[in-house]
């Protein structure tokens, strides 16, 4: 595993606390996980964890501020999708893509995975996967998760929880995920939440170069 990975899990699994949770811990940690989930901060830039500071200047490839960017598929703000309106978006109508059907498989195995563990959540879809590029790399993504989920996991709930925000998904599979909790406005949590939620607004809703406005895909998932 290379440093830029290292940092990336690193900085992930700070940011929600459930970058040591596995399985059948869940229940006997459920009161500090909750705690750490109501003290969430605010995540570092996302640029900060790429390939200008770690990647780009040991591998001599393009950094974030130098790379290639797209037109983006949707307008400014969030967009419902179902999984079938987004395939036709990002896959159908890129009949040359070599990695967009690929992409779009793996991701929609983890909404899988989501969905046995019968976690309700919102999931976020961002990056080169929703711009015009061919062959986009990977798929950024925040799991928008409501805060209750933290509190009394199940094993499976608290394993793919731990998973997402410890990234455990890119190395093979390619697909960067973020985690971020909801907390309802009479939640002591509520207002860091809305914090976290306006910062992935914000980095997801603007081009990583010129902070151009662009749109997110957004997949309810309701098991």
């Amino acid at each position: 595993m290379n440093l830029l990975m290292r940092a990336k899990i690193q900085l992930r699994s700070s940011l929600v606390g459930w970058g040591g949770l596995k399985g059948g811990k869940a229940r006997a940690e459920s009161s500090r996980l909750s705690r750490e989930a109501q003290s969430q901060r605010k995540p570092p830039n996302r640029d900060s964890v790429n390939n200008r500071v770690l990647g780009g200047a040991m591998t001599g490839q393009k950094t974030s501020k130098t790379k290639d960017e797209f037109p983006p598929l949707l307008g400014a703000g969030f967009h419902k999708k179902t999984a079938d309106e987004l395939k036709a978006m990002v896959v159908d109508r890129f009949p040359k893509s070599q990695r967009r059907r690929m992409l779009f498989a793996k991701l929609l195995n983890v909404i899988s995975y989501i969905e046995q563990a019968k976690i309700a959540c919102d999931i976020w879809v961002d990056g080169s996967f929703l711009t015009e590029k061919i062959d986009p790399d990977d798929v950024d993504f925040v799991v928008d998760i409501p805060i209750s989920y933290s509190i009394n996991p199940t094993p499976e709930q608290a394993d793919i929880m731990s998973q997402l925000a410890s990234m455990a998904f890119y190395q093979v599979h390619k697909l960067h995920s973020f985690v971020v909790f909801n907390a309802p406005a009479v939640h002591n949590a509520f207002g860091k939440h809305q914090a976290s939620r306006a910062y992935w607004k914000d980095a997801f809703g603007h081009s990583f170069v010129k902070k151009e406005p662009k749109g997110i895909a957004v997949v309810e998932v309701r098991p």
